[in-house]
């Protein structure tokens, strides 16, 4: 059965979409700029979802439930991230995100146990971390791309 997993962010907008096997198909990240509902048409026109027979939809993200899909599942950002990070790298023990309104920390990751994960996030006077890095990569006319992973 095929995948698609959406994350609609503060400012971006990001997608992976999943074949039988769990290969990419494509995978996608655009700057929204509050215009959510076009770049989520413009995905399903491009993957024509509505000819898919089978699929499992998952989408997560601060700003998810600004659009309405049918059967779709919504999922907690931070388990979206430790379980996306974990089908990447199975090896990997911490992961930091900078996103546009919030930054998380998570670590003591185990691919066989997570009961001992850590999660620490910034406090509130913190926020707007990754749009003020999206703001100095410009600046510098640096794409945001190359110095995130």
């Amino acid at each position: 059965m095929k995948k698609l997993g959406i994350d609609i962010g503060y400012s971006t907008f990001k997608y992976i979409y999943l074949d039988d096997d769990d290969k990419i198909i494509d995978k996608g990240y655009e700057f929204h700029k509050g215009n959510i509902e076009k770049y989520y048409k413009n995905l399903i026109k491009k993957i024509n979802l509505e000819d898919e027979k089978e699929i499992v939809l998952g989408i997560t993200g601060s700003l998810s439930t600004r659009i309405d899909i049918a059967g779709k599942h919504h999922i907690n950002n931070s388990i979206a991230l430790v379980e996306g990070a974990v089908f990447t790298n199975k090896d990997i023990k911490s992961i930091i995100e900078l996103g546009a309104q919030e930054t998380k920390f998570i670590t003591n990751i185990n691919n066989d146990n997570n009961s001992s994960i850590k999660f620490f996030m910034n406090s509130s006077c913190a926020a707007g971390t990754g749009s003020f890095l999206e703001e100095q990569a410009s600046r510098l006319s640096v794409d945001i791309r190359d110095i995130s992973s």
